[in-house]
């Protein structure tokens, strides 16, 4: 038999799929001029009995392999695959032989197996952090009570209570927790972007609306980790602390 010959014809690239799978090797191009250029044409389009509009295209008499990408939850992966068994399984002049409708388990269930093992990891590395975080607070209110025993001694003396100084210093706990949640949401956001551009070839956005809750718990963890140490401030007699002054 002569070898087909095919006419070039140019195609214009719309995007560049990158999502690190084996659709990076492979070209999308749209089923009507597929059929042209393979001269695969035949049989018509089930998107009628699929409930779908037609647009023209055809499925070929030897295309083994359609894949559909269906979002959602997997009730409706499986609401779909009953729908397109019932659908070919129905006698039709037209219908194809031998077709086989399943969902790729395998790959939904390792991804979501990698996804929770990611959350939970997250979640361990979170509660790590956030301990450290208020073993540092903790280590520094002590330093800063031990240092300023003079000065906290010049305010009991001027009739300060102890309630008083007490609360002084968790005012100024909270107030750098809350310059140091500011600085940390900026500068993860920035992080965040820049790896996301890197790594992913995606713009990631932060989500503002949470910026006040960051703020308000790292406010809250300093105020909680500096309690234990103010409570040194009970301990600071001022004829102890201020004699020879």
């Amino acid at each position: 038999m002569p070898e087909r010959e095919h006419t070039p014809q140019p195609f214009r690239i719309s995007t560049v799929v990158s999502s690190g799978a084996s659709e990076d090797d492979q070209i999308f191009l749209p089923l009507a001029a597929l059929q042209g250029l393979t001269r695969l044409g035949g049989r018509a389009a089930l998107g009628p009995r699929l409930g779908q509009h037609p647009k023209g295209d055809s499925v070929g008499g030897k295309i083994s392999l359609v894949e559909l990408s269906v979002p959602g939850e997997p009730a409706e992966v499986e609401r779909w695959v009953g729908e397109l068994s019932r659908a070919f399984a129905s006698p039709s002049a037209g219908a194809p032989e031998s077709v086989e409708v399943r969902p790729v388990r395998e790959i939904v269930s390792s991804e979501g197996t990698v996804l929770v093992t990611i959350h939970g990891l997250v979640i361990w590395l979170t509660s790590l952090i956030m301990g450290i975080i208020a073993l540092c607070v903790m280590a520094t209110t002590i330093a800063i009570v031990l240092e300023r025993r003079k000065d906290i001694a010049v305010m009991k003396a001027l009739g300060a209570s102890d309630r008083l100084v007490m609360r002084l210093f968790l005012a100024e706990g909270a107030g750098l927790g809350l310059l140091g949640g500011l600085a940390g949401v900026l500068v993860g956001a920035l992080l965040a972007h820049e790896l996301g551009r890197r790594l992913f070839g995606v713009s990631l956005a932060p989500a503002w609306w949470t910026l006040p809750l960051l703020c308000l718990a790292s406010m809250v963890l300093s105020v909680l980790a500096a309690v234990f140490p103010v409570r040194i401030v009970r301990g600071v007699r001022p004829a102890v602390a201020l004699k020879g002054e």
